[in-house]
């Protein structure tokens, strides 16, 4: 596609809003247009919300997360990096974004409930990580066990067989 034909699309696109598009069940266009926002804070959240609806989630919490550095205390971009994070199972940055959080000030009713939901995510999210590391911790000392006695066997068996003439 020529750079002028490319311009005229993105032009069009544009005019119409990420979220008739997105409505459309296009996330291509839609993400075009919200790439195209004027303003940085709101390109930023309907990209996040793009990728999210396309269930691009790993994608869409990289966008939360760039989004954060322009708009540290944006209420949607932490929210949602912390929705994301914890559904993605990233213990450490579901903990991140709860301190960010909490550090949040804001006269938002729902913030204290978002902020315990997110602290407990990352709570859960860090048992499970480290119930997941002893698990593999006991597996592999099983796995050893297992080959070392497997090793001692085989040497016993060797020791018992006849010499070859």
């Amino acid at each position: 596609m020529s750079g002028g034909v490319a311009a005229l699309l993105s032009l069009a696109l544009a005019a119409q809003a990420p979220a008739e598009l997105l409505a459309e069940g296009r996330p291509g266009p839609a993400l075009l247009a919200a790439e195209a926002l004027p303003v940085p804070l709101d390109r930023a959240r309907w990209r996040l919300r793009v990728l999210h609806q396309a269930g691009w989630l790993d994608l869409a919490l990289e966008e939360a997360r760039a989004g954060l550095v322009a708009h540290p205390s944006d209420g949607y971009l932490l929210d949602q990096a912390g929705w994301l994070a914890a559904s993605l199972g990233f213990p450490e940055a579901s903990s991140e974004i709860a301190g960010r959080m909490v550090a949040r000030e804001t006269r938002d009713a729902s913030w204290p409930t978002k902020i315990a939901r997110q602290q407990a995510d990352a709570e859960r999210l860090a048992r499970e990580a480290r119930l997941l590391t002893s698990s593999l911790l006991r597996a592999r000392l099983a796995c050893g066990a297992v080959l070392a006695l497997v090793g001692a066997g085989l040497m016993g068996a060797r020791q018992r067989l006849p010499a070859r003439a």
